[in-house]
């Protein structure tokens, strides 16, 4: 576990399994010392389900798209809340892994560090498979 300074926020950085992992809780952190409220916003926000379920359609061939429309129909309504575990747990997602230690939780979101084109279309964009490890 190693450690980077963003705009003078200490980030961890996690191996696992080689591969390189940034802790979001910790950048999460930088707004407010709850973490926990940051990110259950940014949960809660449709943009980012569509987001996380697009990179999961992309890199994760045991993602369960049908779990996945579900979730999306919900996402954005008031009532509507979402934890990364029960992201994992409902849609087989990859792209988060929820990692607790002693003093700290991780949530895990990746995208790996490369650079490869693909010609999977959604709608009339081309996406690209760059994508960083990143870690809540």
């Amino acid at each position: 576990m190693t450690k980077i300074t963003v705009q003078k926020t200490d980030v961890t950085i996690l191996k696992i399994n080689d591969t390189d992992y940034i802790s979001l809780t910790d950048i999460a952190k930088y707004k407010t010392t709850d973490a926990n409220v940051v990110i259950a916003n940014w949960l809660r926000n449709r943009m980012t389900i569509e987001y996380l379920g697009l990179w999961e359609i992309l890199y994760n061939p045991k993602f369960n798209p049908l779990e996945f429309e579900g979730v999306r129909k919900e996402a954005g309504l008031n009532a509507f809340t979402l934890s990364p575990q029960k992201w994992i747990e409902t849609t087989g997602a990859i792209g988060i892994i929820s990692k607790s230690g002693i003093q700290m939780r991780h949530i895990i979101l990746f995208f790996r560090q490369k650079n490869i084109r693909t010609k999977k279309k959604h709608g009339n964009r081309k996406f690209d498979k760059s994508y960083y490890p990143v870690c809540l």
